[in-house]
């Protein structure tokens, strides 16, 4: 890539440096004559206006003179004479030998000796109206119209040289933006002629890796580039093969891995089926003859044998608990959930006055929230959403404490239903709230306080709640309770409907 890059590089680089060279030199051409125009023939310009207020004040005090014959009017004569003669040599210095202001100078400079030569003269002899001459008055005159003439030729030579000097300016202005236009221009030109062929050279490779590229991206792993293009590029088709060989690699052991997972999760729902299926007849039978056992021998076992008798039955219910939750996980996680539209509010409704036998046992109040101002259809399982709710409130119910409070809420938030789950019992420890749904997890709380539970329940509600893509969370403080948070798609139509009335079970006052 350096390589195709030199010649544009060396291009640009040469246009550079002309532009600022040319730059350079109109800068200081112009700089030189603007120079040249403020400090030396403005100055001297304005010294040759000077000129001629110098002769009139020769003037006025000759004729003052003649007319007064009084010396105090001599006074402004002998300071205007010092500044012209001092003017009248810079003049000289300045103009240039054999051009125009040097013959338009020298002409004004004989015009002012030869009248500076009679107003000497004048002001020599006394003066006083009786001295006056009127004929010397007119000689006089013509002098001085002499100056004026060549005062004036004098100003129109230093007015060409100003004006000489700003058109110079100008041209050379002029010159050097049109130089680096040109310039530009060329150099555009090349950099333009440069640039097709540095595309020339890559367009083609460049299109094979895009297109090989999104073949990769399809997921067609057999794609390959052609190591064709500069040196570069060839090195990019060649990382990008490699790339591509590695990924055909990976697909293949993701499939394969895939598939023995496949193959190790169906193992293991058909092991989890068959040994649920192949336990419940024993149980079934092992139930039955307990109930069978306790309808013959009610009242006639002794204490020792009756609570033998009690101990076998829990751990038998226990055992049904643990295989009807076992096959639940298992329908929930590989059975597609039916898509039928269900009625939030009633599902609540449902689940609170399911458990409202169970919370009155130990006198906890399940209060519902709800603000909804319509009816909030989902759409999904109803079954399996209702095994989902009930998990969680029984899980509310069975962690608060005696005389507790159970609190739902119902909330719509754009298209999600959201229902909020409340107690404010026992709560989880801070470091097993990580381990919250994993299968056969209790709280160490829980264990230590003999709640029952096969620690499935959550698991179930989550494999429930992920199959109706929804969303669940988990807010715990160990004494201060627990709050889960599951949401919900809600259509967006919606019909009224009358809330559940607030389940409140009051608490007997000690």
């Amino acid at each position: 890539m350096a390589r195709l890059l030199a010649p544009v590089n060396v291009h640009l680089a040469v246009v550079v440096v002309v532009l600022a060279m040319l730059g350079i030199f109109g800068l200081m051409s112009s700089a030189h004559t603007v120079d040249r125009l403020t400090q030396e023939t403005t100055p001297i310009a304005a010294d040759n206006a000077a000129v001629q207020r110098d002769m009139l004040i020769l003037q006025s005090s000759t004729h003052a003179w003649v007319q007064s014959g009084q010396r105090v009017v001599l006074t402004p004569y002998r300071i205007a004479e010092a500044r012209l003669e001092a003017r009248m040599e810079r003049l000289e210095e300045y103009a240039e030998p054999g051009s125009d202001l040097d013959a338009a100078v020298d002409q004004q400079a004989e015009a002012v000796a030869r009248w500076r030569a009679y107003s000497d003269a004048r002001i020599a002899r006394p003066g006083g109206m009786e001295t006056y001459d009127s004929r010397e008055f007119m000689d006089a005159k013509m002098l001085f119209d002499r100056f004026g003439l060549a005062h004036a030729a004098t100003t129109a030579a230093f007015d060409r040289e100003i004006d000489a000097a700003q058109h110079a300016a100008r041209v050379v202005l002029t010159g050097t933006v049109a130089a680096m236009v040109v310039v530009g221009l060329t150099g555009l030109a090349i950099l333009q002629y440069t640039r097709r062929r540095l595309l020339r050279a890559l367009e083609l490779p460049l299109r094979n890796l895009e297109s090989v590229a999104h073949r990769l991206a399809e997921n067609d792993t057999s794609a390959r580039a052609e190591p064709v293009g500069p040196r570069e590029v060839q090195a990019v088709t060649q990382a990008l093969n490699t790339l591509a060989a590695a990924h055909e690699r990976a697909v293949a052991v993701e499939e394969r891995l895939r598939a023995d997972q496949q193959a190790l999760d169906s193992a293991k729902d058909d092991f989890v089926s068959n040994v649920s299926h192949e336990l419940r007849t024993p149980l079934t039978t092992l139930n039955g003859y307990l109930e069978m056992v306790h309808d013959e021998f009610e009242g006639r076992l002794s204490p020792r044998h009756q609570k033998m008798m009690d101990t076998s039955q829990r751990n038998v219910d226990r055992l049904k608990t643990l295989i009807e939750d076992l096959l639940t996980l298992s329908r929930s996680e590989t059975k597609e959930p039916a898509r039928d539209v269900v009625d939030g509010r009633e599902l609540v409704a449902e689940v609170v006055d399911d458990l409202r036998v169970t919370a009155a046992q130990r006198a906890i109040r399940i209060a519902v929230h709800d603000e909804l101002d319509d009816v909030p259809w989902i759409v999904g399982d109803r079954s399996q959403l209702l095994r989902a709710l009930l998990n969680v409130v029984g899980n509310a119910v069975k962690f608060s404490h005696q005389c507790g409070l159970v609190e739902v809420g119902m909330a719509r938030q754009a298209n999600w239903l959201t229902i909020e789950i409340s107690d404010h019992g026992l709560g989880i420890p801070e470091d097993e709230i990580g381990r919250i749904g994993s299968r056969f997890f209790r709280g160490s709380n829980a264990i230590s306080q003999a709640i029952g539970g096969t620690g499935l329940g959550l698991r179930i509600t989550q494999s429930i709640i992920d199959a109706h893509d929804g969303e669940i969370q988990i807010r715990s403080r160990q004494g201060a309770g627990t709050t889960v948070t599951v949401r919900l798609r809600a259509l967006s139509t919606a019909t009224d409907a009358e809330p559940p009335a607030a389940s409140a079970e009051p608490c007997p006052q000690p």
